[in-house]
């Protein structure tokens, strides 16, 4: 499994990227962004992405979903009002969807502002901007070896040992308050794995 303690790396344009965990299994590095949507009254989004081989893996995180934990469901995605997967097979739990998608799309995904999945009733978009710059600091992270990061850790406090730092955005969007039938235990914990819901697709 992924572990927890994410070591940063860079933050490029409000994109964070981080090293995972030493000796974590899956992907070397992974990034992450968070904002409030004002145009849906402040609510939060958050989306984590992260290469597994020959496939990516997305974590589509919106404050006000209420999925059950391990739902299925196939939608379109669409990248700027392009149909890029007709039906793209995401797993649900709570406020987020995951998927692993194939690495072939990328080129659509780095040339897009918008990522949009057309659910019933309603359109989940998520802003894109500085995705593909993003991009490009992860591919330093993965090729940079582990003893040389491209940003320091913060320093231990005095007299005390460093700790792991995590993602404080990503943890706050991924904290949301119960809602609907979502108790709030079922929310991300602090210490949760940000992107352990990528195993859940991979047994799928």
């Amino acid at each position: 499994a992924w572990a927890a303690g994410e070591i940063p790396f860079e933050t490029v344009k409000g994109w964070e990227i981080e090293r995972s965990a030493p000796g974590a299994k899956g992907p070397v590095c992974l990034m992450s962004k968070a904002y409030k949507d004002a145009d849906d009254e402040d609510a939060e989004n958050a989306l984590v992405f992260a290469q597994a081989g020959d496939q990516i893996v997305l974590s589509f995180v919106y404050e006000h979903w209420t999925w059950k934990k391990n739902e299925k469901l196939r939608v379109p995605l669409v990248l700027d009002k392009k149909v890029a997967i007709a039906k793209s097979a995401w797993i649900g739990d709570g406020p987020t969807l995951t998927a692993e998608l194939p690495n072939s799309i990328m080129p659509s995904l780095l040339a897009a502002k918008t990522m949009v999945l057309k659910l019933d009733g309603a359109d989940a978009d998520f802003k894109l901007a500085g995705f593909a710059e993003a991009y490009e600091a992860l591919r330093r992270c993965e090729s940079t070896p582990a003893s040389a990061p491209a940003a320091p850790a913060p320093s231990a406090a005095a007299g005390g040992a460093a700790a792991p730092a995590t993602s404080a955005h990503i943890v706050q969007a991924m904290t949301f308050p119960g809602d609907g039938d979502v108790p709030p235990q079922t929310a991300f914990a602090a210490n949760t794995p940000k992107i352990v819901l990528g195993l859940q697709v991979r047994d799928v």
